[in-house]
């Protein structure tokens, strides 16, 4: 990556916040209206992602891209300080985000 895309918003502080922030739908759609381009998501959120269903099926992963498509948002990176599995975030990751590579 040359340059980095912004702005962007990390979900996991907003989530559930209010009915229009309880699914990662909602939440793309409001980030979009707020101006951002990307989101950050956090990946121990079950509102945002099912972390496992990511890491073993590709089409979970474009399924999520595409909620997220259709309102003008990316996904930038997941979260996965919070989470009990790094490792499985990072595979999930690899499966949609092109500059993660698997270790």
């Amino acid at each position: 990556m040359k340059t980095i895309k912004g702005p962007a918003v990390f979900l996991a502080q907003f989530a559930g916040g209010g009915p229009h922030l309880q699914n990662l739908n909602d939440m793309a759609k409001w980030a979009k209206e707020c101006g951002f381009i990307g989101v950050q998501l956090p990946s121990w959120d079950s509102r945002v992602m099912d972390l496992k269903k990511a890491a073993e099926s590709k089409t979970y992963c474009d399924e999520l891209k595409g909620t997220m498509a259709r309102h003008g948002i990316e996904p930038t990176e997941l979260s996965a300080y919070a989470s009990p599995s790094a490792s499985v975030s990072r595979s999930a990751a690899s499966l949609w985000i092109p500059e993660v590579t698997r270790i």
